[in-house]
């Protein structure tokens, strides 16, 4: 995560609650076409492609 933090310019911390309560309201965020954001065991984060 702080790698994504320091990409975004935010505190890890910040982007922990960020991630937290988007995961509240649901657990995979599509990012493109071809990609979702899954939120389901923070604070892990995994980007998923479906073959």
């Amino acid at each position: 995560m702080a790698d994504i933090a320091q990409a975004f310019k935010v505190t890890e911390e910040l982007h922990t609650i960020k991630f937290t309560v988007m995961s509240l309201e649901r657990l995979n965020w599509k990012v493109d076409d071809k990609r979702q954001l899954v939120l389901a065991s923070l604070p892990s984060v995994y980007m998923y492609t479906p073959l």
